[in-house]
């Protein structure tokens, strides 16, 4: 009888920090933990560093606004996004880029420097991404190059 009783008071106390656990998650509006928010921003990283859109095209929306230094602004479909992006990196090609330390929070963000080559000129422009949380998924809801 001692032995039912402890499971059954060790299966409230677990169920109920479970359930704990996920309304936290839910309240927060967040479905990630760091890890995954930093693997988000790792992969935005590695696309733009390689000019591969395709990297991080599942992180954009329709709710994703762009402003880049070629006068392009705006909300977009996630079509018009993905081609401007290749557009502006066909033209822009990226050297390098680097996210300094990210700032987590509710709506996460990252800045960094990115080094691109146009008609022969190396030349820096300043990278600002913030991301929100929707649904089961972190997406873009500001990408500026300036």
């Amino acid at each position: 009888m001692k032995k039912f009783f402890l499971i059954t008071l060790l299966s409230l106390i677990f169920g109920s920090y479970l359930a704990n656990a996920q309304i936290t998650n839910f309240d927060t509006g967040r479905n990630s933990n760091q890890a995954s928010l930093s693997s988000v921003f790792d992969n935005i990283q590695s696309g733009i560093s390689a000019a591969n859109v395709s990297r991080y095209s599942s992180y954009i929306s329709e709710k994703s606004y762009f402003s880049l230094f070629n006068g392009v602004n705006g909300f977009f479909s996630v079509n018009q996004s993905l081609n401007l992006l290749k557009d502006f990196f066909n033209i822009y090609k990226p050297v390098s880029f680097k996210f300094d330390p990210l700032q987590g929070g509710k709506n996460p963000f990252a800045t960094g420097t990115l080094v691109y080559e146009n008609k022969g000129k190396r030349e820096n422009a300043l990278v600002f991404i913030s991301l929100t949380a929707e649904g089961n998924g972190w997406y873009i809801s500001q990408f500026s190059i300036k």
